[in-house]
């Protein structure tokens, strides 16, 4: 009995010092984090904002959990997207524009952002892009914003309400309204099998405890 101890806890003690394999590894995820990021990337990308094409700075935080991170994010602390693009390189998915936002609570200087969500084989990401009132990259190396900017999406995405799912349900309804009706039947399913195992689990509590009440025991 005491040699199965040792090979248990040897075991335990060689995967916990075991080096995990990293999050975000030769351009692709390899787990996916809740409330966080694997890794940040960059990347120049064409945009057209205003009925002009710029190119812009897209920052891109892989291996999130929830590929609208940064889309729910805007829409928890600044309401509705005033404009939506569509891109050409995908047939699904829509980048989410806001106007003249100021993100920074003691500074008056007002941002569009554009927030993108993309998952496929390699990797599930949320984006930013952010520009100024004169169209200026706000992401680029020599923005003095830059930093600043990573930081502020980088902290509310690991300050995320998982939970709260509002931007969930006006997203879908606006642009695909009969998946929101399969998220919905899902969400039911899901609700009534975690109801139905509570009231089992109840169910052999209170099975228990009157068997410990007429027999003294518990079985």
């Amino acid at each position: 009995m005491r040699i199965i101890v040792v090979c248990i806890l040897l075991s335990i003690f060689f995967y916990s010092c075991a080096p995990k394999q990293p999050v975000w590894e030769n351009g692709k995820c390899h787990r996916f984090v809740k409330n966080d990021f694997g890794s940040i990337t960059e990347r120049k990308t064409y945009q057209l904002i205003n009925n002009d094409t710029i190119i812009a700075t897209e920052v891109k935080f892989e291996c999130v959990f929830n590929p609208f991170t940064t889309q729910k994010m805007m829409f928890d602390n600044f309401g509705k997207w005033n404009e939506f693009l569509t891109p050409n390189d995908r047939d699904h998915g829509k980048v989410l524009k806001w106007d003249n936002v100021q993100l920074f609570e003691n500074d008056t200087k007002k941002f569009t952002v554009l927030a993108d969500c993309v998952e496929n084989h390699q990797t599930m990401y949320a984006s930013i892009l952010v520009i100024d009132e004169n169209g200026n990259d706000m992401l680029d190396s020599s923005s003095v914003y830059k930093d600043k900017l990573i930081e502020f999406f980088s902290q509310r995405i690991r300050a995320n309400k998982s939970n709260d799912d509002d931007f969930e349900e006006l997203y879908w309804t606006t642009f695909d309204p009969e998946t929101w009706q399969t998220i919905l039947k899902q969400k039911r399913q899901i609700s009534e099998s975690n109801l139905r195992e509570r009231k089992k689990e109840k169910a052999e509590r209170e099975k228990k405890r009157n068997n410990y009440l007429n027999n003294g025991k518990i079985e």
